[in-house]
This record gives C-alpha cells, sequence and structure tokens, in this order.
C-alpha cells in the first residue's frame, strides 16, 4: 500500500490577505496614536510669566518691593525637571 506523505496544498491567498490587513490595521492604529500624543497643545506660557504681567507699572520703590514680595518664584524650575524626566526615557 502506498500512501500519499505530503497531501497537495492548495495556494489559497486567504492567509496571505489577512496578514496584510492585520499589519494594515496595526500601521493606521501606530499613526493615530502617535498623532494623539503629538497634538498635545502645550503651555507654551509658564505661570510665572503670568503674574509678571499682573504686576504694577509703578516706579515708586514701595510698589516695586511689594511686587518682588508677591512674585512666587518657588516653583521656577518644575518645568526643567519635567524636560529632564521627559529626556531620561
Amino acid at each position: 500500500m502506498e500512501t500519499n506523505l505530503n497531501p497537495t496544498q492548495e495556494n489559497s491567498p486567504g492567509p496571505l490577505i489577512g496578514s496584510i490587513l492585520i499589519i494594515i490595521i496595526l500601521i493606521i492604529g501606530g499613526v493615530y496614536i502617535f498623532k494623539q500624543n503629538w497634538i498635545k497643545p502645550a503651555n507654551t506660557t509658564p505661570p510665572t510669566a503670568e503674574e509678571l504681567k499682573t504686576q504694577g507699572t509703578s516706579t515708586k520703590l514701595e510698589d516695586i518691593k511689594a511686587d518682588i514680595e508677591d512674585t512666587n518664584i518657588d516653583n521656577l524650575d518644575a518645568e526643567l525637571e519635567q524636560i529632564e524626566a521627559e529626556l531620561k526615557l
């Protein structure tokens, strides 16, 4: 008795088309996620700059001292720490 160990294989395009569709869907999803992360609006004006815009325009010494005391510069380097954290990915 002879047995056929290598059955004939039909070359159907189904698996190839399925693989191509999955790859295209993955690429489209990656581009979508990349654009969503890339287009986030950036805060271009730091809060301290906004505070400086609200200071008085008087040239009297007492007013200048009051403006200096009201200016909060404690978090001046907070944005730099955020940038450093992003660069150390």
